[in-house]
């Protein structure tokens, strides 16, 4: 073999190598960016959490009349009006919550009726805009009185 063949085949080894060894830091580099996003996404989330559960506001119990159609729900007290969700949290006669969705509060049915209800509001702030207070359940355990 001559002297420039034993290069050739030294340096073809070198490169085979030298890509083999490439490759393995390449997916050591990927499961450590892997690693490190999930970390970082774990504690984004960790601290939003804790933000929103510090921020949380406190639910004031308001009793009003509410009039309800196919397409809206609102309760009105002497102060103000309120509109609730279509599908909000509620609890029935027996005591039992229905997390928001599951269907609508049978007190608050879309028959135009006007009803006396109890229901929780949160204020929220609009984030440099107007501040207002979201309806997050009715209590359709017993008829309220009027306010």
């Amino acid at each position: 073999m001559t002297k420039s063949g034993m290069l050739n085949r030294v340096a073809t080894g070198g490169q085979h190598l030298t890509a083999r060894a490439i490759g393995r830091d390449l997916r050591r580099r990927s499961l450590m960016r892997v690693v490190a996003v999930a970390a970082a996404a774990a504690a984004i989330g960790a601290a939003a959490g804790y933000s929103l559960r510090a921020h949380s506001g406190t639910v004031t119990v308001r009793v009003g009349q509410a009039y309800s159609t196919p397409y809206q729900i609102v309760i009105s007290t002497k102060q103000w009006s309120y509109a609730v969700p279509l599908h909000v949290r509620w609890r029935d006669s027996a005591g039992t919550w229905y997390e928001a969705g599951s269907r609508r509060p049978p007190c608050l049915p879309p028959t135009g009726a006007i009803h006396n209800v109890t229901f929780g509001t949160v204020n929220v702030n609009g984030g440099g805009g107007p501040s207002y207070a979201q309806v997050v359940w009715v209590d359709c355990s017993a008829t309220a009185a009027a306010p």
